[in-house]
């Protein structure tokens, strides 16, 4: 079972940020949080690693996302993964800018690594948000907010999906639909209007 609280630190180093700051959901090895657009509260810069991996999916653009040597502009429908152990940072205070969070337990990442056949590779580049993935994360946070009733197993279980979706958005991406050819597609224009 992984330390939650080294989960909920990962988001951010003031502990305040999740209770005050955003909305947060998690099961036993993932933690999710989404940070709601204010024009009152604003999030400081910081600079920091842990061992969790780390998803940062933003939700409005997002200025001065720092990692390693790398410095992003966070473009709406990407996501932007962390390597456990990778220092990374937020360059300059943020306002009025909204991001989804999702940080998941180095173990129970490794050993679905491992069983998708990927162990040791890298999580090393931006990839796009996919329908499923958002999906995964919609139930995630609707068995959530139950409560008391919510199903600690059906959270594992979406959990588990959710991780997937990402793992498999960033090793096996779905291939994009065949572009029509402009030349072919100008010759249907003029014999449509012929």
């Amino acid at each position: 079972m992984a330390d939650l609280q080294a989960l909920f630190d990962a988001h951010y180093p003031d502990r305040s940020y999740l209770s005050e700051l955003c909305d947060h959901y998690y099961c036993d090895f993932l933690s999710v949080a989404v940070l709601r657009r204010s024009q009152e509260k604003s999030v400081r810069p910081f600079a920091h690693s842990h061992a969790a991996y780390e998803f940062l999916l933003p939700l409005t653009p997002t200025p001065q996302i720092m990692q390693g040597d790398e410095v992003y502009f966070g473009r709406v429908g990407c996501v932007y993964p962390l390597q456990s152990g990778c220092r990374h940072a937020q360059a300059v205070e943020l306002r009025d800018v909204s991001n989804c969070s999702i940080v998941v337990d180095p173990v129970f990442f490794e050993r679905r690594l491992a069983e998708k056949g990927l162990a040791a590779q890298k999580i090393d580049h931006i990839f796009a948000v996919t329908g499923t993935l958002k999906d995964y994360l919609r139930l995630f946070e609707q068995e959530f907010r139950k409560g008391d009733p919510a199903d600690p197993a059906d959270l594992r279980a979406l959990g588990g999906l959710i991780v997937s979706a990402l793992i498999e958005g960033h090793f096996r991406p779905a291939a994009r639909p065949p572009q029509a050819d402009p030349a072919s597609a100008m010759e249907e224009i003029e014999t449509y209007i012929d």
